[in-house]
């Protein structure tokens, strides 16, 4: 015998299922589908490029709509991006929440010198 119930609507069978395991049922198959495009997506960013601008000029972002979308503002967001500061690790990781890219995404290991 069946946990679940099946009804008839317009002549089509239907199962009635708890809210809370479809609920369940629907989390899961978003956190699948999200790990899966995670999975398979590329972070490579070109040589000679900022990631952070990268990203943002990938996602069609302004400076103004990132920094707000961060909770930074926009002049430290320009100088992140430029090079002249490198960025606390609160302001790359909400960098990295604003553009939904894994935080090793942004930060590039410095050359070793010979």
């Amino acid at each position: 015998m069946s946990q679940y119930e099946i009804t008839h609507r317009d002549g089509k069978p239907y199962v009635m299922i708890p809210l809370h395991e479809y609920r369940t049922a629907i989390q899961k198959d978003i956190e699948s589908k999200a790990e899966e495009y995670f999975k398979n997506k590329s972070y490579d960013v070109p040589e000679g490029i900022n990631p952070i601008r990268y990203f943002r000029k990938e996602q069609g972002l302004t400076q103004v709509q990132l920094a707000s979308k961060a909770g930074i503002s926009r002049t430290y967001l320009t100088e992140i991006e430029t090079g002249a500061k490198n960025g606390s690790v609160a302001a790359i990781n909400k960098l990295s929440n604003a553009l939904a890219v894994p935080l090793d995404a942004l930060v590039k290991p410095k050359a070793k010198s010979a």
